[in-house]
């Protein structure tokens, strides 16, 4: 009987070792909740996105662009109820007005909030003098371009996803190449006369050439035809 005590000592180390054996188990158990937890939640987010709740990370054609996603942009004024959106991407996270930039009928949108503060721009098709992909981007990090006029620069930031960053550059180029008209009220007010090189109504047909460089204005007026 001693001897089976002397055992049960061993036994009671054992059960020591079980014992911090039992705290392993806790940390496992607790560390596979999370990453289930973290599992979770990127489904979550990821069914968000894909019914238009949340921006994702590529580029989108106007017909993808949801309801719910197009209201927080109009409600930003950044767009107008009639605009139509050909392209867009938004790198927000929880709200597209976040960040972003849009090809439109018009021409290019992009837009950035900082400090709780609003910085859009209007680019008509008119005033774009070059379009280039200056930084592509990777997983990480969105491609950069470069979008000039004859004063100013504009950086819209655009996803390497799917190579939408290529396809963005190739849609604003064919857009600029081929749409010459504008809405007046879309130029701009930080661009100078000499930056617009002509101007014209929607219904006016393709834009005309710039008038004579010794004209008052610098603006072309209006094609009559």
């Amino acid at each position: 009987m001693d001897e089976y005590t002397e055992t049960t000592s061993d036994y009671d180390l054992d059960d020591d070792g079980r014992s911090g054996n039992r705290g392993l188990k806790v940390v496992l158990i607790g560390c596979g909740s999370i990453v289930g937890l973290v599992i979770l939640l990127l489904m979550v987010v990821g069914m968000m996105m894909m019914n238009g709740f949340l921006p994702d990370s590529t580029v989108h054609t106007g017909d993808e662009l949801s309801d719910r996603m197009r209201g927080q942009l109009e409600d930003a004024e950044i767009l107008r109820v009639d605009d139509i959106v050909l392209l867009y991407y938004s790198y927000g996270l929880l709200n597209p007005a976040e960040g972003g930039s849009a090809i439109t009928d018009m021409g290019l949108i992009d837009w950035v909030e900082l400090d709780d503060e609003l910085e859009m721009h209007r680019v008509p098709y008119a005033a774009i003098q070059s379009v280039e992909l200056e930084t592509r981007g990777d997983f990480f990090t969105d491609s950069l371009l470069v979008v000039e006029t004859e004063n100013l620069c504009y950086y819209p930031l655009i996803s390497v996803e799917e190579d939408g960053d290529e396809r963005f550059r190739d849609r604003l180029i064919s857009e600029w190449n081929t749409r010459g008209g504008h809405r007046p009220e879309d130029v701009p007010a930080e661009f100078s006369e000499g930056e617009l090189l002509f101007l014209n109504d929607l219904d006016d047909g393709p834009a005309s050439e710039a008038v004579d460089e010794e004209g008052d204005s610098g603006v072309a007026a209006p094609s009559d035809e």
